[in-house]
């Protein structure tokens, strides 16, 4: 069984309503057994954004404010 890739475990984790971007972190983290680091959680976030800025995601807010910043699924056109 392959590992699934970081932002194939971050589409997992997130929905089409808005979700906390803290949450979908820890989700994310959690699944991929990553170490328990700063790192882990930063190589995720990157990858978060690079969904954002490909937009497969749609953000809410600043995102490097994990706590305050949303995401989800970008709605198909």
């Amino acid at each position: 069984m392959t590992m699934p890739t970081i932002s194939d475990a971050i589409l997992q984790n997130c929905r089409s309503t808005w979700l906390k971007v803290a949450r979908v972190l820890r989700t994310t983290h959690e699944d991929l057994g990553l170490p328990d680091d700063d790192a882990a959680f930063n190589s995720i976030a990157l990858e978060l954004e690079k969904l954002v800025e490909a937009g497969t995601l749609e953000a809410a807010g600043e995102l490097s404010k994990w706590r305050e910043s949303e995401v989800r699924i970008a709605a198909t056109k």
